[in-house]
């Protein structure tokens, strides 16, 4: 398998689990608005809020696209 093809995967696994991971986070906040789970909503907000993921996560989109000119750029050699 050639190393673009296989970075792409890897990639796609990453984001793949990002957002999985996200969608939890965000369902565990708007459930967080019910009084039981509002002090565990906090605490899963503000270890989101120091981790590296919500730092990189703005940058997902621009590393998916380089990944993609270096493919279309790989095809055209």
């Amino acid at each position: 398998m050639p190393l673009i093809q296989t970075l792409f995967y890897f990639a796609g696994f990453i984001s793949f689990i990002l957002a999985a991971i996200l969608m939890i986070v965000t369902l565990v906040m708007i459930l967080g608005s019910y009084k039981r789970l509002g002090k565990f909503a906090d605490t899963v907000e503000e270890k989101m809020n120091q981790s590296i993921v919500s730092i990189l996560m703005p940058f997902l989109p621009a590393i998916i696209a380089l990944f993609g000119e270096l493919k279309r750029s790989h095809k055209k050699n």
